[in-house]
């Protein structure tokens, strides 16, 4: 079993677990990572006019502005839309991304590029705060826009007496909502201007290749607003009120605007092409001007390693050259094939990820790399000797939640860092390594990030929005901190978004990255504010680092839709194209907020259910070697925080109006996520008939109950199991002796681990691993019914970025007065063997495949238009080993084959293998290829 959750269908996994406890294993992935419930919240709800916010306690100050918010985007939208929405709308607020990734509102893991959703079920709004007020306040409004936008296309058909019909497409969806929350930014110019530059800007009809990518967000975005600013300001508006009208989004285009989505995409690439095209008569791509030091992968966060005596010049990096987050050494003078491994990440509790985006590193003259991972519930700060391999320091805060851009003292004994706290604000602390004491340097609401020592180790230097409209337009200016006086001083100024602060190694600059030009481009600025251009990129730059000689700056690029790592050279003469700054004492801004006051506007949080899903149709009733099917329904109801769900599943399996009472299907069970240890319970009733090749026909009515649970360890391992009771009565229909009565006790538990990196068609890296038993007690005879034991490792070797070696070992047996008969044959298994043709109650099985790419893209024409397939895959495999019953093994037998796969879309995959038999020891090959057909992934 996967988790105990199945979101829509989490009646399943009650009967997967009795599967599972009945042989079924073999057809389960019962892999997977695990989201952990670490922390334990008390949920509060705010009441404003329009919003039910959902909050716990730490977060109080952080929740009531965000009600402010939340009202004050309702009101905007409100008029935008035309539109009053008769419901409350629940916004569920977290203070952090780490407790963010805990949710349960939706059942899948959330990466860390998901900055909020909106999940149309239950309507709710689902968000972290980062520590950027600015950020918080954009990306509500984007979520609301949503709600706002499926309500309105509801408002229009419903008064047109129109059922659903025309569904929005995403690219809509999330480009309108980019266009609406903060119109157009400097990064949403920088992404659309290097794809015109570069060449990979998507037509609008064909933007299904991209779908659900960040790039997809921004043409979405750029497009609405070409529309609006050539056709009109109303032109979106007209869409919705023509929704009605059109039976496709095409053709709602067409009629709201005159043209076809087709035209309208022309005339939007050619307008940005006669946009940008001319910017680089004054700029240039990064690749022209600065030395490009890695390509494989995407690489950031570059910071130089001070070389000793005889050794080369260096460089420490986080990349994705793996597929996992890793951070990397390589020399600055070198090649791709000397790039060395540092830290493993993404494959271990201790490294669960180094906030690729988010967080810069820092390295000391000693040679040491302090590095932020994440690790558990929270952050925590990592130190590493770089020559030795061994890992120095840890440290953990218990208020902390997340941190990022560790930077070492000069002197080497301690780091400043920016902390988000519990509360939801993000501030600077400095810790000392000798005895992990932790000082506070700032304590307010603004965003403290991306601290830097001045070299005599008096100043920290950083990147803040507490600068003039800070908090409506995110605008961020370098500051310099007094350690002494503890004083703050301005050291740019204006509406631009200053980063990435460095100060150069003899004092005299502090080089950062700034939007005030045509894109990211880097700046110096001296001790007396006169700030000096060093680039005119034409897309961007990120992430600086003084090399020791203070000759040249690291940074990340941007370019073709790739980070890389590149090295630019510090001119001999600088120019100036900006005045000094003069010393700011502007008005900081304080937040709009809503005051939580319990008893007037506040509630505790109560679990009350609503209904998630009501369908009918087939049921497949689980049997030990069969499965049988009845018509029937399935209701499921969940509370608003998703910890607590409530299913039953009903159905009938009669085959005779005389036994429709006795065959009726009855599961009841309620399932338990809110804590690290999930558990349910159920009570169910069963009835069918089913095929055993020991027993023929038969019928079978299961009265029991049953209870699991599922601990997880960490992200990677978890120790799940269950215990049930079963009164079985099965009736023989052919044979004689047809009666058999049981009491049954049946016990599961195992031990997962799962540290894989899946492709587009399978697994691609990494390992994964089960040992687990099943034993059921007869308790009418006092003896052990069935024990079944199963161990299956698979181990996944990258033998270069897009090649593949997988092996599996398998091993189940089954021992007891009725053992547990099992099937095996297919394409999950022994391929090449008819499916569930090979039976016993022992196996062994060991897979070994190569896999490797066939074509990028496929394209096949069709009367209705074209279908576009991407990243086939090829595989060449080699399956050996044998079913068999009690002691009698046998012979090896097996196949060898080769296949095609094709990904469909998340875990739709369709398999064509073709494949010889073997058998007598691998002795003697089988006449005839075999073909199959099959959707899946690979194992």
């Amino acid at each position: 079993m996967r988790r105990l959750i199945g979101y829509a269908l989490l009646t399943a996994a009650f009967l997967l677990t009795y599967m599972v406890s009945s042989g079924y294993a073999q057809y389960l992935n019962y892999f997977g990572h695990n989201k952990v419930q670490y922390a334990q919240f008390d949920w509060q709800i705010m009441q404003t006019e329009h919003i039910d916010l959902y909050y716990f306690p730490e977060e109080k100050t952080l929740a009531e502005r965000a009600a402010a918010s939340a009202e004050r985007s309702y009101r905007a939208l409100e008029s935008q839309f035309s539109l009053s929405i008769h419901r409350r709308i629940p916004l569920i607020l977290y203070s952090t991304h780490q407790f963010f990734e805990e949710t349960n509102t939706i059942p899948g893991l959330l990466p860390e590029s998901v900055g909020a959703f909106t999940e149309f079920l239950k309507g709710r709004v689902v968000m972290p705060n980062l520590g950027s007020y600015h950020e918080f306040d954009k990306v509500l409004r984007h979520e609301l826009i949503h709600v706002f936008t499926i309500e309105k296309i509801k408002s229009v058909l419903t008064n047109h007496r129109l059922p659903p019909r025309v569904g929005p497409p995403l690219w809509f969806m999330e480009g309108i909502a980019e266009h609406w929350s903060e119109g157009w930014s400097s990064e949403a110019d920088l992404f659309i201007r290097d794809a015109v530059l570069s060449g990979y800007l998507v037509p609008i009809p064909k933007i299904n290749r991209i779908y659900g990518s960040f790039l997809m967000y921004k043409e979405g975005q750029s497009f609405l607003k070409f529309l609006e600013e050539k056709y009109g300001d109303e032109t979106i508006e007209l869409l919705f009120e023509n929704w009605w009208r059109g039976r496709s989004f095409e053709e709602i285009v067409e009629l709201s605007v005159g043209k076809s989505l087709t035209a309208l995409s022309e005339e939007w690439v050619y307008t940005l092409q006669k946009q940008y095209f001319p910017v680089l008569e004054k700029t240039d791509m990064p690749s022209k001007t600065a030395k490009q030091l890695t390509r494989r992968g995407l690489n950031i966060k570059p910071v130089a390693v001070p070389a000793d005596s005889g050794q080369s010049e260096n460089m420490v990096f986080i990349s994705t050259r793996n597929g996992y987050e890793d951070i990397c050494l390589a020399p600055l003078e070198g090649t791709e094939q000397q790039v060395k491994l540092l830290v493993r990440g993404g494959r271990s509790s201790r490294f669960e990820s180094f906030h690729f985006l988010r967080t810069r590193m820092s390295v000391n003259r000693d040679r040491q790399l302090v590095f932020v991972s994440q690790s558990g519930s929270s952050d925590v700060l990592n130190t590493l000797d770089i020559d030795t391999g061994k890992h120095r320091h840890r440290f953990a805060f218990p208020n902390i939640v997340g941190m990022s851009s560790p930077a070492w003292s000069p002197d080497g004994q301690k780091i400043v860092f920016s902390g988000l706290s519990q509360a939801g604000y993000s501030d600077l602390y400095v810790v000392d390594i000798k005895d992990g004491s932790l000082v506070k340097l700032t304590n307010d609401l603004y965003e403290d990030n991306e601290p830097t020592w001045s070299p005599d180790g008096q100043k920290i230097v950083f990147s803040s929005d507490r600068t003039t409209d800070g908090d409506r337009k995110g605008w961020h200016n370098l500051y310099a901190l007094a350690l002494e006086t503890g004083e703050i001083e301005w050291i740019t100024y204006g509406p631009y978004n200053d980063r990435s602060p460095a100060w150069s190694p003899d004092g005299r600059y502090i080089a950062f990255v700034s939007d005030r030009q045509t894109g990211l481009d880097l700046f110096l600025v001296d001790m007396g504010r006169q700030i000096y251009p060093l680039t005119r990129f034409a897309t961007g730059a990120l992430d600086v680092s003084w090399t020791p000689n203070n000759g040249s700056l690291l940074i990340t690029g941007f370019e073709g839709f790739q980070f890389q790592t590149f090295r630019v050279s510090i001119p001999d003469s600088l120019r100036t194209e900006h005045a000094p700054v003069s010393d700011k004492r502007a008005a900081l801004w304080i937040p709009a907020k809503i005051e939580a006051k319990h008893g007037s506007n506040v509630v505790p949080y109560k679990n009350r259910y609503s209904l998630d899903l009501a369908q009918g149709g087939f049921i497949a009733i689980p049997q030990s070697s069969d499965v049988t099917f009845g018509g029937g329904a399935l209701f499921t109801f969940s509370d608003m925080l998703g910890n607590h769900h409530y299913n039953l599943l009903v159905s009938n399996t009669t085959e005779t109006t005389g036994d429709f009472l006795k065959s009726f299907n009855v599961f009841v069970s309620r399932i338990n996520l809110s804590r690290r240890m999930n558990y349910g319970f159920g009570l169910f009733h069963l009835k069918g008939r089913f095929f055993d090749d020991r027993f023929g026909l038969f019928d079978e009515r299961r009265v029991g109950g049953v209870f699991l649970f599922n601990y997880p360890f960490s992200r990677f391992s978890r120790l799940e199991g269950n215990i049930g009771f079963i009164h079985s009565e099965r009736d023989r229909i052919l044979l004689t002796n047809r009666s058999h009565r049981a009491e049954l006790i049946t016990n599961y538990l195992a031990y997962v681990r799962d540290t894989v990196l899946w492709g587009p068609t399978g697994p691609i890296d990494g390992e994964g691993y089960q040992v687990g038993i099943t034993h059921l007690t007869d308790l009418r005879r006092g003896d052990a019914y069935t024990t079944t034991m199963l161990a299956d490792y698979r181990r996944y070797f990258r033998v270069a970025n897009r090649l593949t070696f997988a092996t599996r070992a398998l091993g189940i047996g089954s021992f007891g007065r009725e053992p547990q008969f099992l099937r095996f044959g297919g394409s999950w298994d022994f391929r090449g063997y008819p499916f569930r043709s090979l039976r016993g109650n022992r196996m062994v099985l060991i897979n070994q495949e190569f896999r490797f790419p066939l074509m990028d893209v496929l394209s096949l024409g069709f009367p209705f238009g074209a279908m576009q397939f991407s990243r086939i895959q090829g595989a060449l495999f080699v399956d050996a080993g044998n079913v068999w019953f009690d002691d009698d093994f046998g012979d090896v037998i097996g196949s060898f084959g080769g296949g095609v796969r094709v990904g469909l879309g998340g875990p739709l995959v369709l398999r064509f293998d073709f494949s010889r038999r073997v058998d007598q020891n691998f002795r003697r090959l089988q006449p005839g290829l075999k073909f199959t057909f099959w959707f899946g992934p690979d194992f």
